[in-house]
């Protein structure tokens, strides 16, 4: 489950210049938030079918230790600067 999926979904409707994206690996339900989200591994086709210019947002990056370090390096790949990218890891539920 997502930490304060429910004030993220309400942000995105507040601010049009915010786009949550997550990816559902796991077969979540997610029939509650009526999920439409992606379901796949994330890449760089993914980020630039939802961003265009992938150097030009600021990435917010939360999750699983390997899975923060995996898109760290795909979005350094891309010529995202370090600066645009906030990161946080965590392990566990």
């Amino acid at each position: 489950m997502t930490a304060f999926l429910a004030e993220l979904a309400e942000f995105q409707k507040q601010n049009q210049r915010f786009e949550l994206t997550m990816t559902d690996r796991e077969g979540i339900d997610w029939d509650w938030w009526d999920w439409g989200g992606e379901r796949e591994y994330i890449t760089r086709e993914m980020i630039e079918k939802h961003v265009g210019d992938v150097t030009a947002p600021v990435y917010y990056v939360a999750g699983p230790p390997a899975m923060v370090s995996a898109v760290e390096t795909l979005l350094s790949d891309a010529g995202v600067k370090n600066e645009n990218v906030r990161a946080e890891a965590f392990s566990g539920y």
